[in-house]
């Protein structure tokens, strides 16, 4: 099997397993992925108005020029992004960064270290543990890394290609190029909320009004390709609530997903808590994963992620996403020899 394919399919790069049902037989496990807790209340005045040169930065980020430039007509017509109606997603993500520190802040902080610990517990009540670690270079998803060293397994991607070395040995599977930076999106796509919707393989299909706990929202759908995740049992299509008042991510939450046969993986909801500052930038120190069922009802299936961060220097993180262990066009498959080990100690 497949190392990074192996890895998921135990315990999912994202954390949580998920729970698939078939039809007229006992629950059985399949892969499942995690956000948990409320956003921080109280956000300041003068953060609710977009600053003109966070909004010029993002016309360099993912966002592209078309989406910068929608932004600025906003402000200039308005003076502000801020609508009675409902606003177009252009506004609700600007709004959303801003609120969190903003594009040119975030996009400065160079790299990103997260060192996260995992609690799991299974529908059974069996509880599971992981640790794993991820750097990446804002805005992400690649140039990124992450080790599981459960698994021995480290992994990158410098934006040209994936690599991945397991138990000291460098997989030279043509798969693994793309497989790395589908594990790094499907781990970092919660955790890094907001600024994650700017990513170019992130569609924003609409947005509309809505409710989540008590607290007035807006609601966006949002639309990945098939080939953004790790696994096809990640939903596609999901939901993104939005504080109307602050502006902060409450919680976002992917369906049930039909696998075929009568068996369904069960869908995810993500909240989050703790909020910590990172150069100016505000993440949360706790994501919480849980298990949801083709109607939306949460199930006891659930996973706690703590999570550390470290801003790094850029240069620094480029080292990491180099692979240790060169690959040797003669150890591709169906060549004789056995795969490149990696030198110990």
């Amino acid at each position: 099997m497949h190392p990074i394919r192996n890895v998921e399919a135990g315990f999912s790069f994202h954390g949580v397993e998920r729970e698939a049902r078939h039809t007229g037989s006992a629950d059985r496990s399949v892969a499942m992925a995690g956000h948990d807790g409320r956003q921080a209340r109280g956000t300041p005045p003068e953060r609710m108005v977009t600053r003109e040169e966070d909004v010029r930065e993002t016309k360099n980020s993912n966002l592209g020029q078309a989406l910068a430039g929608a932004i600025l007509t906003i402000m200039a017509a308005s003076g502000t992004v801020f609508a009675e109606e409902t606003p177009t997603p252009v506004t609700v993500i600007a709004r959303a960064c801003q609120a969190s520190g903003g594009v040119t802040a975030f996009q400065k902080m160079g790299a990103l270290r997260l060192l996260v610990s995992q609690d799991e517990i299974a529908t059974d009540g069996t509880p599971m543990k992981a640790q794993k670690s991820f750097l990446v270079t804002t805005p992400g998803p690649v140039p990124g890394w992450l080790e599981i060293p459960k698994s021995d397994v480290v992994a990158g991607d410098d934006g040209s290609g994936g690599w991945a070395v397991q138990a000291g040995r460098a997989d030279p599977r043509p798969m693994t190029k793309i497989q790395v930076k589908r594990m790094l999106a499907t781990s970092l796509f919660p955790v890094l909320l907001p600024f994650s919707l700017q990513w170019a393989e992130v569609h924003i299909a609409g947005v509309a009004p809505d409710h989540y706990k008590g607290r007035a929202s807006w609601k966006l759908t949002i639309e990945f390709p098939a080939t953004f995740f790790v696994s096809p049992q990640i939903a596609t299509t999901w939901t993104i609530q939005v504080d109307q008042q602050t502006w902060g991510i409450l919680a976002a939450s992917a369906p049930a997903t039909d696998l075929g046969k009568g068996i369904q993986a069960d869908g995810m909801l993500f909240t989050w808590s703790n909020p910590v500052t990172v150069n100016g930038i505000r993440f949360f120190g706790e994501q919480r994963v849980t298990g949801i069922d083709d109607v939306g009802r949460e199930k006891p299936h659930s996973r706690i992620d703590r999570i550390q961060y470290q801003a790094v220097p850029a240069a620094e993180a480029a080292k990491r996403y180099i692979s240790p262990v060169p690959l040797d066009p003669s150890k591709l498959p169906g060549m004789p020899g056995a795969p490149t080990t990696a030198p110990r100690g």
